[in-house]
């Protein structure tokens, strides 16, 4: 089982059932097909699709063609959607998406994010929504084309950290897609499917998967056990190391030319784009240039990036993703050598600096990986969709029928799961200080939400410690009330804080598996050290 990548696959019959790996980055699609996962090629031949979207005034655009335009269409080019779905206006993702994004976000009348744009010569207000199902429905126009037969139904694979609002909102842009949800699967556990059907174990294993994308750092810790995989905690962190090379760039900017670019939209797209493909070029080479004619009137813009320099002012970032993981794997009452299996999967699972950071905070045991680690997701969810379609009476390939997934950790989406805008205290959202006096240029976006991870389990009904170190954020610790609290907030990398967040009493328990996932606990601040 080798996960092919094949050139045509063409059929007739009944309507087929797809995965879809919707990462913020790239999206792709796949299928199991004759024993293997078939990941399908867009309209260009490429099994990774953009996700990016632009109105324009003869068609809409979706993926390379949208991306090729945005030079002169920059305001109707929408990058990364579902940062948005979800989301109240007041989150500070929202809040750092509009400061680092030229779409035009707008509060909308129930207080979630509005995208307006200029479609076809009309002025249009779109929900985040509306754009992620623009793109569900070109993903399900490449199957179609490509499979010759009618795509009915999906497995969405969604960041570790989509809580209800963020799940549902993903739900209503399948409908609108015409697609019906036959499950959404977490990133890092779509890749555990992946991992586990190219290197079949025996016995019961603990398996911590890392999935690191464009800019998500999600893991999944699970039992495995002859391809029975159990959650048994799900964490999310944020780490950009593109970003890392814009900061570089931005600085050698101002003291070799006195110029800065931050506020020029155009400039920091080609800039970001150079610095994409310039962070994939150190993972092979050891240094990189970077070129950039024109960048601003009269300035022509390289420098050369050795991979020790660009280790260098990136190893702080990847150090601290090891905290979370950490602590979850101490409150899930596990040592680092309990863990048999480390899987990094990813674009940036080929970083260098990450693989020895892994290796040296597992004493020196060598992670593995995936066959294709940027395709791990798609891998996974495609065939997890042959063993999802099994309750609608399809007949699961026998290469699968020991395949089993039991998601019980549902992360909470945090205050905009509160209704009315209120916590049971009475404390709203809006009582926050400042965002604006806290996000500053090119500061990464807010953690806090993303970066937590949530038990599930027998591990999950025990009292647990707020004694946390908070690392560069919050002044104060966490204060957990309850003796069920399983979730706890990182700050890393200057995240503003959250609305304030207090425990509403309520937590998920699920029928015949004694799991449970309560809320965050209060985190107050004031101030946050940049």
């Amino acid at each position: 089982m080798g996960f092919a990548m094949r050139s045509h696959q063409s059929s007739n019959g009944p309507p087929a059932a797809i995965g879809i790996d919707l990462g913020t980055s790239y999206a792709r699609v796949g299928l199991w097909r004759d024993g293997d996962v078939l990941i399908i090629p867009n309209e260009r031949g490429k099994l990774a699709t953009p996700s990016c979207i632009a109105f324009t005034s003869t068609n809409v655009l979706v993926g390379e063609a949208a991306q090729e335009q945005a030079d002169i269409n920059l305001e109707n080019t929408i990058f990364a959607p579902q940062r948005l779905i979800g989301f109240k206006f007041e989150n500070p993702w929202v809040q750092w998406y509009m400061r680092s994004r030229p779409a035009n976000v707008v509060r909308g009348e129930d207080d979630t994010p509005i995208i307006k744009v200029h479609d076809r010569g009309k002025e249009r207000c779109l929900r985040p929504e509306e754009i992620v199902g623009m793109l569900l429905e070109h993903l399900k126009r490449i199957a179609e084309r490509y499979l010759g037969v009618m795509v009915s139904d999906a497995v969405v694979t969604v960041p570790a950290q989509y809580g209800k609002r963020q799940r549902a909102a993903i739900f209503a842009a399948c409908k609108i897609a015409r697609l019906k949800v036959l499950d959404l699967l977490k990133s890092p556990t779509a890749c555990a499917i992946a991992y586990c059907l190219t290197n079949p174990t025996k016995g019961r294993r603990n398996m911590l998967v890392c999935d690191m994308g464009g800019s998500y750092f999600d893991f999944s810790l699970l039992v495995v056990e002859e391809g029975h995989l159990t959650e048994k905690a799900i964490g999310t962190d944020y780490i950009d190391l593109d970003n890392c090379l814009v900061r570089f760039c931005l600085q050698d900017l101002r003291e070799r030319f006195n110029v800065s670019i931050a506020a020029k939209q155009l400039a920091m797209l080609r800039l970001q784009r150079e610095c994409e493909q310039a962070k994939k070029k150190l993972s092979q080479y050891n240094q990189v240039r970077i070129e950039l004619t024109a960048l601003l009137e009269g300035v022509d813009y390289g420098c050369t990036i050795s991979r020790a320099h660009f280790e260098e002012f990136c190893k702080n970032d990847i150090q601290t993703l090891m905290d979370p993981i950490d602590w979850c794997l101490e409150d899930c009452g596990l040592e680092r050598s309990d863990v048999h299996d480390v899987v990094l999967v990813g674009g940036s699972a080929r970083v260098p600096i990450i693989r020895r950071a892994f290796r040296a905070f597992f004493y020196g045991r060598e992670p593995r990986e995936v066959l294709r680690p940027d395709h791990a997701a798609v891998l996974g969810a495609g065939a997890y969709v042959a063993v999802a379609g099994k309750d609608h009476g399809t007949i699961v390939p026998a290469e699968l029928q020991h395949i089993a997934v039991q998601q019980v950790v549902v992360p909470w989406s945090g205050p905009d799961d509160m209704e009315d805008g209120e916590n049971k205290e009475g404390r709203g959202r809006n009582s926050d200080p400042d965002l604006g006096q806290l996000l500053e240029e090119l500061e990464p976006p807010p953690t806090n939400e993303a970066a937590n991870f949530a038990l599930g389990g027998q591990e999950a009904q025990r009292p647990v410690s707020s004694n946390r170190p908070v690392k560069r954020g919050a002044a104060s610790s966490p204060n957990i009330k309850g003796s069920e609290m399983s979730m706890f907030p990182f700050f890393g990398r200057g995240a503003p804080p959250l609305s304030a967040r207090k425990p509403t009493g309520e937590h998920l328990r699920l029928p015949d598996a004694h799991w449970s996932c309560v809320e965050v606990a209060e985190v107050s601040s004031s101030r946050v050290q940049l």
